[in-house]
């Protein structure tokens, strides 16, 4: 029996079975992790007056970035609704990223736009920028109208635009708590230098909305988009918790994150060949900072809270997990120096192994 077992072990399916074993192990050492970090955040979150913060001049000031794309429904909305957020100061530059539908005329009839000069320090390179509008009536609003380079381009347009050294990069139909920003910006004042930050994002899909608004929340009849909702409180109050904790946080989510922009200006900004490029962007900013020897943090902190809609159709939702895949594989292959490279400290010895092994080959172990 003994001998039985043994070569079953050393076999291919018991290989997998290791395998499992291995990761489920991980992700339960990532969840004993997160639970200390929860609890801190919980007693910061609720004992903190953050009137305090909107009559400081302790907080930077901060650019909001909306790379916007065939989104004229319900873009004013959104739009207003990251104007009216609560900050002591903040700009939103909308990036038309070379919309065929109605985006610029209905911005145009909603801010009574003008063009403005563009006096722009153009250090990232991006595809032709056709202008630069401002609001006769929002003077915190910026439009950039370019032309179409994918969403990375976007971000990069708005990175030189930006007059602000924090910038948060939020998708167009993506919609922020009014404290959002605030609660997350705080983390930026305290102990280790932090170079990038994210928060939770939650499902929007079965929401009572309104102007951009989370008038109620609710969990989505549709068995789709409903079982997205614990996935997605697992990857953020389990997963990037437990990784703070590591110091190896890999992910800062595109839908929602703050960063600081002279790092990203050093990088070169987002790289416009990943279709992850949120993912893509944080890894090198990890290998930026470890190469020039400072000190440095990626956080994530779970009480700002951004919502957004997930697939409700299987099709949808193939197409989009696809996508990160192909985003992993490429972000994976392209650091591949990191592996254990002892230079890269707990991201080449632990996160990027992890995120190799657990994750991008993750399908193919699974499918055998």
């Amino acid at each position: 029996m003994i001998e039985l077992l043994s070569r079953f072990l050393m076999s291919w399916e018991g290989m997998i079975l290791w395998y499992f074993l291995a990761v489920n192990s991980f992700y339960a050492f990532l969840m004993l992790l997160s639970m200390p970090e929860l609890w801190r955040n919980w007693k910061m979150a609720h004992s903190e007056n953050l009137n305090r913060y909107m009559s400081s001049e302790a907080l930077p000031p901060v650019s909001v970035l909306m790379p916007a794309y065939n989104m004229s429904a319900g873009l004013v909305d959104s739009v207003r609704a990251q104007l009216s957020l609560r900050y002591p100061r903040h700009e939103v530059i909308v990036i038309n990223d070379g919309s065929k539908d109605a985006t610029m005329t209905l911005l145009h009839a909603a801010f009574n736009l003008y063009e403005v000069p563009p006096a722009v320090s153009k250090q990232l390179r991006t595809q032709r920028v056709r202008g630069y509008l401002r609001s006769r009536h929002e003077p915190g609003l910026l439009v950039i109208d370019k032309e179409n380079g994918g969403k990375a381009d976007a971000l990069n347009a708005g990175i030189n635009a930006a007059r602000y050294p924090l910038v948060v990069a939020v998708d167009a139909d993506t919609i922020l708590e009014t404290d959002a920003i605030l609660r997350l910006a705080r983390t930026f004042l305290v102990g280790t230098p932090v170079i990038a930050a994210g928060g939770t994002i939650r499902v929007v899909n079965g929401c009572d909305v309104e102007r951009a608004r989370v008038l109620r929340p609710r969990v989505s009849r549709r068995f789709l988009s409903g079982v997205q909702v614990p996935e997605y409180l697992r990857a953020f109050l389990f997963g990037r918790l437990g990784w703070n904790r590591l110091g190896g946080n890999l992910i800062v989510s595109g839908a929602f994150g703050l960063f600081q922009r002279k790092y990203l200006l050093e990088i070169g900004g987002y790289q416009t060949d990943n279709v992850v490029e949120d993912m893509d962007l944080v890894v090198r900013l990890h290998r930026h900072m470890l190469e020039k020897g400072e000190e440095y943090r990626v956080a994530f902190v779970p009480d700002p809270v951004a919502w957004t809609e997930v697939p409700s159709d299987i099709a949808t939702l193939k197409r989009q997990r696809e996508r990160w895949h192909r985003g992993l594989v490429k972000t994976m292959l392209s650091h591949r120096k990191l592996m254990f490279n002892p230079r890269y400290g707990r991201v080449g010895m632990i996160s990027y192994p992890f995120f190799f092994f657990g994750e991008m080959l993750a399908p193919v172990i699974e499918v055998s």
